[in-house]
């Protein structure tokens, strides 16, 4: 038996989405034609145990998910093929991951633009933490990554995409947003509204601090940047955050930035795709679309 473009199509969708239910709803077509479609396909291929049922979820194989990445090569070929017209308007769904930070204050008006000029592009946004979206990318659920720290995942490329400088800031009430000029000294006497010990911020903070504040006087550790903020507008902490995160604050005048003498921190956002996908005419545009919004580098 052949293998057809529908049953490759289903396929890949059941192992990005977990379910045939939820394949069949992605692709627009009734279950028992999905359904009917990955049956073919696994008799096709001759591997009737391509996934491992877990309650209602499928989990697919190791031999599975190597299927998959040459399923979604094909599936990337055959979208250029069935639209051959380089000038003409750009059609389909591509697949991102970001962190809450990004997706909460970088990639709205990115996405709005991009849809602004391709009306009929539709956009899957996973929103997660760095490991999540990078598990994502290594099992083919998302096609490009978008994120705020360096990872090594196999057969991956990082693009350095934007540059991000960072502040620690306070309520305008808080007593050090009189001062003009604040030492470490002053700093070290504050309490901090800090991300939890393992994450990316909280190891970038402590090293910006490394030798200058020898202890911090944490009064909250919090997972999400939002409830941060929201607690330093208490005004009896402070917190550190890139820029872009308290840009609107800082212009509704409720955070301010504090002028710590010596502290200059800056860090990059990166783009990562995977380097063995073929690239679908929408991956290529959309990432082109990302680095002409910044200036950009292959570092890996």
């Amino acid at each position: 038996m052949k293998i057809t473009l529908r049953q490759l199509r289903v396929f890949e969708a059941v192992v990005r989405l977990g379910s045939v239910t939820r394949a069949a709803e992605d692709l627009h077509m009734s279950q028992s034609a999905a359904s009917t479609a990955l049956k073919e396909f696994q008799s096709a291929v001759d591997r009737p145990a391509l996934f491992k049922r877990s309650g209602r979820a499928l989990i697919p194989t190791q031999e599975a998910r190597a299927i998959h990445a040459l399923a979604l090569n094909t599936i990337n070929i055959a979208k250029d093929i069935e639209s051959p017209d380089y000038d003409g308007e750009l059609k389909g769904k591509i697949f991102i991951g970001t962190t809450q930070q990004i997706s909460e204050k970088i990639l709205p008006k990115i996405l709005n633009d991009f849809r602004r000029t391709n009306p009929k592009v539709q956009i899957d946004l996973f929103v997660g933490t760095t490991e999540e979206v990078i598990l994502r990318l290594s099992n083919l659920e998302i096609e490009i990554a978008l994120i705020e720290a360096v990872t090594r995942a196999p057969d991956t490329r990082m693009i350095i995409w934007r540059r991000a400088a960072w502040s620690i800031f306070a309520a305008p009430s808080h007593p050090l947003a009189k001062k003009r000029r604040i030492t470490f000294a002053d700093i070290e006497e504050c309490e901090w509204a800090m991300p939890p010990r393992a994450s990316a911020t909280n190891v970038r903070l402590v090293m910006a601090l490394e030798g200058r504040v020898e202890k911090f006087k944490v009064a909250y550790e919090i997972n999400n940047s939002i409830a941060l903020r929201q607690i330093v507008k208490g005004g009896a902490t402070i917190g550190m955050l890139p820029d872009y995160m308290i840009a609107d604050d800082v212009k509704r005048k409720t955070l301010v930035h504090l002028p710590v003498m010596g502290f200059d921190v800056e860090s990059n956002l990166f783009i990562v795709v995977r380097n063995s996908l073929n690239r679908s005419r929408l991956f290529r545009q959309f990432v082109e679309f990302l680095e002409n919004r910044a200036e950009t580098h292959s570092i890996l």
